[in-house]
């Protein structure tokens, strides 16, 4: 068990978003939040997160564990950020934040080995042989070739300012910052606006060989169908699971929603039936 939520629930105003709602996450599954547009999808991610606390309720998380989310609102995600985003930083530095207590020595490689392309001077190189010698030392090549992986497959510049992106490429760089984390819990948020078909394609392989637990909101039912293990529905602040994939949530949803409709004609008959004994 990676993440519990027992009797949640939260609420903006009068109107309650969840209400006594119950989840599971287990370790290594794929899970799709679902429901009507302003239903709490993404305040749940939030609370899961642990970037939200719920009014009523508790939530457990399993010791060590990690979460990383995609927002789907990228100023929300900036402010996240504490405001330490400065006009200068690249995007290679908001990607690489990902790594926590890495991404310093990662950086401060990236820029010598940036200096040494630009003027290969004997401090540029002196500087480049440090930084290589600090990232051996915490074993970090494969974490830097991650984020320089993650950066060439969003078709991000590096060294472009992040201040300077739109809103769609901020989007970009922050699904980055959350794919290069690995965390025990990947939350995203509509990952795939934005994207061009070949990204999706490349970030649904992404996912499905990601050995952690992903929670995903999204739109877009193709990406849903081929990724989601398990959809939870959001619906008037409960919580309803329902294992399979998307194909087989909308089957068995049919099927339970056609024995309402006979169960409430029953009921409906049953109750005309009454009515009618009570005139006599």
């Amino acid at each position: 068990m990676l993440l519990t939520l027992d009797g949640i629930s939260i609420s903006f105003g009068r109107d309650p978003l969840l209400q006594g709602a119950s989840l599971q996450i287990e370790e290594g599954e794929r899970v799709a939040i679902i429901g009507r547009n302003g239903t709490g999808k993404s305040t749940l991610l939030k609370i899961l997160s642990g970037d939200l606390q719920p009014d009523a309720g508790s939530i457990w998380r399993a010791p060590g564990s990690e979460a990383a989310r995609l927002a789907q609102d990228t100023a929300f995600a900036e402010k996240a950020e504490g405001g330490r985003q400065k006009a200068a930083t690249t995007v290679f530095e908001v990607v690489a934040g990902g790594l926590g207590a890495l991404q310093e020595t990662v950086v401060t490689y990236h820029h010598a080995a940036h200096a040494v392309a630009e003027d290969p001077s004997e401090r540029n190189l002196e500087r480049l042989g440090r930084a290589q010698h600090e990232l051996e030392e915490v074993d970090g090549w494969s974490v830097e070739q991650r984020v320089e992986l993650v950066l060439t497959r969003l078709e991000l510049d590096a060294d472009a300012t992040f201040a300077s992106l739109s809103g769609g490429w901020r989007r970009r760089a922050l699904l980055g910052r959350a794919l290069v984390a690995q965390p025990a819990l990947l939350l995203l948020d509509e990952p795939t606006n934005h994207l061009d078909v070949e990204t999706i394609e490349w970030l649904e392989k992404f996912l499905l060989d990601y050995a952690g637990a992903i929670v995903i909101v999204t739109h877009d039912r193709a990406f849903l169908q081929k990724l989601a293990t398990r959809i939870v529905e959001v619906d008037r602040g409960r919580l309803t699971s329902w294992p399979g994939d998307y194909r087989t949530f909308l089957e068995k949803r049919a099927a339970l929603l056609e024995n309402e409709s006979i169960a409430n004609a029953k009921f409906d008959k049953l109750l005309a039936q009454e009515e009618v004994w009570l005139r006599r």
